[in-house]
Parts: C-alpha cells; sequence; structure tokens
C-alpha cells in the first residue's frame, strides 16, 4: 500500500485573510474558503495554477442500463467542456472501468490532445450484489493508478483539482460505500424517493451478506468502483502534495469518506463544489461547499460552475 505524508496546514494567515475580507461581507462562507486556500498554500495572495477537472468514469457490474458516452463528453459543444473552459480548468476524462472499448478512440483524442486517459483496470466492477465488486489487487492498482494521475498534474505545474467520478451505477454504489464506512443502515442514505426501490434491498442483503470490517481499502474492494478507488487515491495523494482539491458529486464523496478514513487531516486540503441537498450521507456529515446547487450524477459540472467563486474570492485578495 502507498504511505502518504499528510499535515495539517499552518493557520499562521488566518488572521491576515480575515482582516483583508473584513469589508467584504457580501463573500459569505466563501471567507472561509480563502482562509483555506492561504493555510494549504501558505500565503496570503493565493493563486491556482493550471487547475484541472478529472473526472474518473467507471461502471458497475450489478447496473447495465447506461454508458458515459466518452465521445460526446469531451467534445467542445459539450455543456461540461464549455463550463470548464469557461473556468479555466483542464479537462481530463479518466477511463478507470467503463464497460465499453476505447481502444478504437485512444488514438483518436491522444493525437487531437484530448483529455481522454486510458486507466482502465477492469470492464466493469463484478456484481457486488453477489461477490466482491473488485479483487484486493485491484483495487490497490486503482489507488495507484488515481495517484499516478495526481502525479502528472503536480509535476506539470498544477496545485489545484476538482475531482468527480461516474458512471453505471456509480450513484448507488456511493451511497452503499459511505453506509458501509460509517457502519450504518443503507436506507439512512437514501434519499426518500428512492427508498422502496428494490435494488436498494437488494444491496443491503449484500452488505449484510460480506464480512463487517473497519478496514477502508477491504470496504473499497467489497463495495467501491474504480472510480471511488482511483479517487480515493487521487485525494490523498493530492493532500500530500499540499494541493486545494474541490469534489463534486457523490462518488467524490464516497472517495473522500474513504481518505478521511485512511488519513482524518485530509479534509484540510478539500472543499465540496456544491452542497448535495438531496443526498442524506451528505447532510449527516457535511464539510464546507462552494454553492447550493444539486447535480448530485457527479459529472463535473458542479464544480466548474463553482470556479469562478472560489477566483473570485481569490481576486479580492
Amino acid at each position: 500500500m502507498i504511505s502518504f505524508n499528510i499535515s495539517i496546514p499552518s493557520q499562521r494567515y488566518r488572521s491576515a485573510v480575515e482582516r483583508k475580507l473584513d469589508d467584504c461581507l457580501w463573500l459569505g462562507d466563501l471567507t472561509d474558503i480563502a482562509i483555506q486556500l492561504a493555510s494549504i498554500f501558505q500565503t496570503t495572495k493565493p493563486e491556482l495554477h493550471d487547475p484541472a477537472l478529472l473526472v474518473f468514469a467507471g461502471d458497475h457490474g450489478f447496473l447495465e442500463d447506461e454508458e458515459v458516452d466518452a465521445g460526446a463528453f469531451l467534445s467542445s459543444n459539450s455543456v461540461v467542456h464549455r463550463a470548464a473552459q469557461s473556468a479555466g480548468l483542464k479537462l481530463q476524462l479518466i477511463d478507470s472501468g467503463l464497460r465499453a472499448p476505447m481502444d478504437n478512440m485512444v488514438d483518436y483524442w491522444i493525437y487531437r490532445e484530448s483529455g481522454f486517459l486510458p486507466r482502465k483496470i477492469q470492464a466493469a466492477t463484478r456484481n457486488l450484489i453477489h461477490e466482491a465488486a473488485m479483487t484486493t489487487s485491484e483495487c490497490h492498482a486503482a489507488i495507484a493508478a488515481g495517484v499516478s494521475v495526481v502525479e502528472q498534474r503536480y509535476y506539470a505545474g498544477c496545485n489545484a483539482l476538482a475531482l468527480t467520478g461516474t458512471g453505471t451505477g456509480s450513484l448507488h454504489a456511493a451511497r452503499m460505500l459511505i453506509a458501509v464506512l460509517r457502519n450504518e443502515p443503507l436506507v439512512r442514505m437514501l434519499p426518500a424517493q428512492l427508498k422502496r426501490i428494490s435494488l436498494n434491498k437488494q444491496l443491503q442483503r449484500a452488505i449484510n451478506r460480506h464480512p463487517t470490517t473497519h478496514d477502508p481499502v477491504t470496504n473499497l474492494t467489497l463495495f467501491g468502483g474504480f472510480e471511488t478507488a482511483m479517487l480515493t487515491g487521487a485525494i490523498l495523494q493530492a493532500a500530500h502534495r499540499q494541493m486545494f482539491v474541490l469534489l463534486d458529486g457523490l462518488p467524490a464523496f464516497a472517495a473522500l469518506e474513504a481518505a478521511r478514513t485512511m488519513h482524518p487531516t485530509v479534509e484540510h486540503y478539500v472543499c465540496m463544489a456544491q452542497r448535495l441537498g438531496r443526498e442524506p450521507a451528505f447532510e449527516r456529515k457535511p464539510i464546507a461547499y462552494v454553492q447550493e446547487t444539486h447535480l448530485n450524477d457527479g459529472r463535473g459540472l458542479g464544480a466548474a460552475l463553482a470556479m469562478p467563486a472560489i477566483n473570485s474570492v481569490l481576486h479580492c485578495l
């Protein structure tokens, strides 16, 4: 297992930032994000260098009703691409474990300097209703892949990342993983409109069948997805490199739950792009967020919309 050295950022610039923003009452909770950025970068004038929006995409074996269209997602006409470009974010889609074969697309996208990055572990996880979602070696490989993606961005001069996850079944698996990590019934993580869906009863029975453990890597192996495991590695490595991390969507929030189970200090480097207001998992244990929106699918639009607000705070400093 990769080791991470994650320290708590010094707060010595807190009072200076508060004085600078004393007359900016309209900023509200964004003042806390300004203080967080000053603490991470150890300056009263923090700047974001080459920020990137990394979308980890992986399908889950218990659902087969939809697929991520990488071509449409990365098209210059897609909503996420336009929003990321407007916010100054470099968009990159990482194939963590998509069911669809991408071999015929890799050369096409790479030669056009697109943001497609093939890191497929397997073509979707196994059906976790009947068996573990992945093997232990696959889970470790996914975590290591998330670390390597962050390292690429770090050595390219990036100091801020927006991270999100998507894929078939990613929302269901994220709620399931959070429930297991918190040792709570799955029903407490479900929005009211989903509590009667039969699939969730099957997922709860799957939780009951597997042995109870407090080891986050084992829980990722049993119930997680390739995208969630990569997000976990990415969050930990970004904190290790003292980078600012903006998370978007429920899969990224589930990865944060796993990451702070391993290293509680990781939350000092992390902020949510939006409040996941329809998700009880977030409401029961919230962290700082930038805006009040409800884009839970985690395809990066929330992060792209939140970044201009963060930049406005930095301009005030």
